[in-house]
């Protein structure tokens, strides 16, 4: 399937030269995960500008798609990144991984999200260590996830985790029910659109950043 596929090329504002294939026509992972989205882009450049991400430990992306975002936090320097995603979106997200030389900086797990088994072996593999930083890029299109995207973030967090998510404004009432969902246990704040590359920021680009409250940390509780 992955012939199907179309290669394109990213020059991303400090993270250099990132190549992708994407499936435009949806003939890979039933049309999921297979397109590079503005999103995507803006989070990518917006960690370009932090300069060097060497001394960062452990990164997560859930819902990584084509693996941009993820390939960036590798090329910027991150020690160890694992993209994450449903089980038929990994061939595309491999090969992308694989195209771009990430294979030893990079790794590729299923995770379906609110599901035990998937969190299991994700937890697993970073053990002893914990996720310093969670990306969550895009993936408010689906109300109906909410709360299982909301309880994986939950799942996987630590005190020390900061948890940053990307998305383009859609629907903002529908948008805001994850936010409310997610604020019953983590501080939200959104990163001030100067802070953003001027090259890959709209007024519809968000950045949030979260992490657990200080009274939340250690709950086991779903955030109903």
């Amino acid at each position: 399937l992955i012939s199907s596929a179309h290669d394109y090329q990213f020059d991303i504002g400090g993270c250099g030269s990132v190549s992708v294939s994407q499936d435009p026509l949806g003939a890979i992972g039933a049309g999921c995960g297979s397109t590079v989205w503005d999103a995507g882009l803006c989070i990518s450049a917006f960690l370009g500008r932090q300069g060097s991400l060497e001394r960062l430990g452990t990164v997560v992306e859930l819902g990584a798609g084509t693996g941009i975002v993820g390939i960036s936090l590798a090329k910027l320097g991150a020690g160890r990144v694992i993209c994450t995603d449903r089980p038929n979106c990994l061939p595309l997200l491999a090969h992308n991984v694989a195209m771009n030389e990430c294979t030893a900086s990079i790794s590729v797990l299923p995770l379906t999200w609110a599901n035990a088994d998937h969190i299991s072996q994700l937890k697993e593999t970073i053990s002893p260590y914990h996720i310093d930083m969670l990306i969550c890029s895009d993936l408010f299109a689906w109300p109906d996830l909410y709360q299982a995207l909301a309880d994986t973030i939950m799942s996987l967090s630590s005190e020390r985790t900061r948890v940053l998510m990307a998305y383009e404004e859609r629907d903002v009432e529908k948008e805001g029910d994850f936010f409310r969902l997610l604020n019953k246990r983590f501080a939200i704040s959104e990163v001030e659109p100067s802070l953003m590359h001027p090259s890959y920021s709209a007024k519809d680009l968000h950045i949030f950043q979260a992490c657990f409250k200080p009274e939340c940390i250690g709950s086991t509780a779903p955030a109903e």
